[in-house]
């Protein structure tokens, strides 16, 4: 008889909410009731909840595997296996870019951002799951589990194995080798929007002058692969409150037509991005007509189960035009699951298939507990509202002891 699950729910809003079955026993008290916050306390709430449950009782839900474009990222790569693969290397793909832009700052909820930051919130967890969709290996559709639900899931979301095979090789762009045997320097950018002082000062009812803070409300961290597949390749993650948009994709940037890639091809002009939500494109995976003419052939795509082609228009005049092969949801995008909705149902239906086991989880803590070491010790830059978070050239360690007599003119605005 198969156990009623229990559902182990780490949210975004910094604690851990338990939902029992009827039929389960109590958990102990002594588990903790927020999520982990580096790799040790990671360690420590796996080892508890080894304790009291079975792997297949616990569901970490990530509500952003809910949401349409990234159930359709692995779908898309199948569809086009036959002509996408020999592109999805090193060789051809320049770098890779996840971003979460908001143009919300913190005021009203400072008191969870001052425990976490923007990498814990956001880059460690939802954005790292996108990239894992973009960077594995193709699940072998003949693996897959006799179960129906297993199945389809394993499909849109490929394996446990599959996934913690590539956070395994994943690692911080700090500790790579240059070819000439030396390290390369840490990419990473960190900030804070001018403002985010005087909303912790309202939210904790002090005065600003007496807050001192350095939690990130912005960053950009890149990462590397050890994976000789990926070698050369790039792969970003942005977030950030307070920014120019509120948008969400994951980009990637390809390059050349010849069997040198990079090298010796036609340049890296040519963008595949999956537009998760909002921005212009809304709900769409889309790539440059002209840039990529010689990487993607409209003509060639297949379009992954329930999406279609969107009907080519009369290219517009001016910068307002679109240069762009768009494919959206076949019924458009209210037809498409409520993400939240989505992982609930997963879950009464005991598919696990999406969520993160013991292992992946904690390989995933492995590389952010490297990144988080350095990004806690910076000291973050200031930016205004509405800044636009492309422009960080995130070449070395940028916002380190920006402690400057222009700092201070702008603290003391607060």
């Amino acid at each position: 008889m198969r156990k009623c699950p229990i559902l182990v729910c780490v949210c975004g809003q910094g604690s851990i909410f338990w939902f029992y079955s009827l039929t389960s026993p109590s958990l102990p008290p002594s588990l903790p009731p927020s999520p982990p916050q580096d790799l040790p306390s990671a360690e420590a709430l796996a080892h508890d909840l080894a304790q009291h449950l079975e792997e297949e009782e616990i569901y970490r839900v990530d509500h952003y595997m809910g949401k349409g474009v990234v159930q359709a990222i692995l779908p898309f790569r199948q569809a086009n296996k036959h002509w996408l693969e020999a592109l999805w290397t090193g060789k051809h793909v320049a770098s890779v870019e996840v971003s979460m832009k908001e143009t919300e700052d913190c005021e009203g909820r400072t008191s969870f951002y001052e425990g976490y930051g923007v990498i814990r919130d956001v880059l460690q967890n939802h954005l790292t799951q996108v990239l894992v969709l973009l960077k594995m290996d193709l699940p072998d559709s003949s693996s897959s589990s006799s179960s129906s639900s297993s199945s389809s899931s394993s499909s849109v979301f490929g394996s446990h194995r599959h996934r913690t095979a590539v956070l395994e090789q994943l690692t911080f762009l700090g500790e790579m080798d240059t070819p000439d045997g030396d390290q390369t320097h840490a990419s990473i950018y960190v900030g804070q929007y001018q403002g985010y002082l005087a909303h912790v000062a309202s939210d904790r009812r002090s005065e600003p002058l007496f807050v001192k803070t350095t939690v990130p409300t912005a960053a950009s961290v890149t990462l590397a692969s050890r994976h000789p597949r990926w070698e050369g390749a790039r792969f970003t993650l942005k977030a950030g409150k307070a920014l120019d948009k509120r948008t969400s994709y994951a980009k990637v940037v390809l390059c050349g037509d010849g069997e040198g890639g990079r090298e010796e091809g036609t340049g890296c002009g040519c963008e595949l991005s999956f537009n998760i939500q909002g921005g212009a494109l809304g709900t769409a995976i889309a790539w440059n007509r002209t840039a990529c003419a010689g990487l993607i052939n409209p003509k060639a795509v297949q379009t992954p189960p329930g999406w279609v082609m969107e009907e080519e228009e009369e290219e517009e005049e001016g910068e307002g035009g679109r240069d762009l092969h768009v494919l959206r949801p076949k019924d458009g995008e209210s037809s498409l699951p409520n993400a939240y909705e989505f992982v609930v149902e997963a879950v009464l239906a005991g598919d696990r298939s999406m969520f993160l086991g013991t292992e992946e989880l904690l390989h995933q803590w492995r590389v952010w507990d490297r990144v988080l070491t350095r990004a806690d010790a910076m000291e973050p830059e200031l930016y205004p509202a509405g800044f636009a978070l492309d422009e960080v050239e995130v070449t070395g360690f940028i916002g380190v002891g920006a402690e400057g007599e222009e700092e201070e003119e702008v603290r003391e605005e607060f």
